[in-house]
Formats: C-alpha cells, structure tokens, sequence
C-alpha cells in the first residue's frame, strides 16, 4: 500500500447488519458511500456505494440491505437512516455532537451523561464508527485511543461571555461595518449604532 494512504482495519466476522434509508422514495432506493482508503491528504480513495430502499417489503426474509457492520455503523450518524440486526433489532443513532451546536437539551428517561472512560468498549466503538474517518479503529483497539478519536472530533465553539467578546469571528464581515467599535475595540455603546 502507497506511504500513508489507510486502508479499512479487517473487523471480526459477525453477521452483517442491515440498514433502511428513510428518506428514499417508496419503491426506490438512493446510493450512499462509504469510504474504505483515505488518501495522505484525508481524500476518499475507495469507496463502497449501497443502494438503500426505504423498506424492503413484508415478505422479505431480510430486514433492510446487510452490510459489514463497520460500513451500516456509520449510517447511525444520521436518524434518517434505520439500523438493525438481522433479527429486525434497530440499533440505536448514535449520539453525535453537531458542529456548532449550543444551547440546553433534554435527555429522554432511559439516557444519562456519562464521562468518556464510563462508556463501554462497544459503545465507544459504535459512536467512532459513525464517522467515515474511523477507518483504522477496530473493535479491539484500545479504549485510550477510541476515546482520543472522539475527542478529536468535538468541536468546541466559543460563546459571547462579556460583552461583545467573540462577537466579531461569528458576524457576517458585511455586518462589522455596522458595529465600528467591536472591530477598534473602543467599548461605544453597540445600541447606539444600530439604525433605527
């Protein structure tokens, strides 16, 4: 294999997992890929495409389209997407930060937060797997090394605290105009020069 180009880490061989696409037309199916090799530069090399109906019928002995499980758990990133085993047992999303979210939340009654190190080795698994990165993450990889793969994907985004503190880096550049003394720094009264 070409100098840091990564292949897909071999996963143990269960059953394969099965997935629904529930954003597909009825009677249709809508292709999705995933990615096998990443390049040096983090580009898609290899890529496996599926095509993914919305159902697949009352009379199907199959719950949806079987896949490897490293490939259908990077559909749980997504809700639009159902999950299971081949018993028809949906696996449930996985709960992924989205980049720039902010603001409170509910937990449902069976959730809980817990801390990275609670978390058990196949839930981590499950959640890494949701990214197509995650390539050389296998399930036997140490527990240290899933929990810095997600850390690394948590993007923490800065709130206004005092002020207009982190105000500037979040506006439109068309909107500093507006507001002379975020960008100078000279404490003016932002009210002031809002027009009315």
């Amino acid at each position: 294999m070409p100098r840091g180009v990564r292949a897909e880490v071999p996963q143990r061989q269960d059953e394969p997992l099965f997935v629904l696409d529930k954003n597909a037309p009825p009677g249709q199916t809508r292709r999705h890929e995933i990615v096998t090799q990443v390049g040096p530069g983090g580009e898609a090399i290899a890529v496996k495409g599926y095509d993914l109906p919305r159902d697949v019928g009352a009379d199907s002995p199959i719950p949806g389209i079987p896949m490897p499980e490293a490939h259908a758990l990077q559909f749980l990133r997504d809700s639009s997407f159902i999950v299971m085993r081949k018993n028809g047992t949906r696996i449930p999303p996985a709960m992924i930060a989205k980049e720039g979210g902010t603001g409170g939340f509910e937990l449902p009654e069976d959730e809980t937060i817990a801390k990275w190190d609670e978390l058990s080795n196949e839930a981590l698994f499950r959640r890494c797997k949701a990214y197509a990165d995650s390539l050389d993450i296998a399930e036997s990889t140490a527990k240290s090394k899933k929990i810095a793969f997600l850390k690394g994907k948590i993007k923490r985004t800065a709130g206004v605290s005092r002020g207009s503190e982190n105000v500037v880096g979040q506006m439109p550049e068309a909107e500093l105009d507006r507001f002379p003394e975020m960008v100078s720094g000279t404490g003016a009264n932002v009210l002031d020069t809002i027009d009315a």
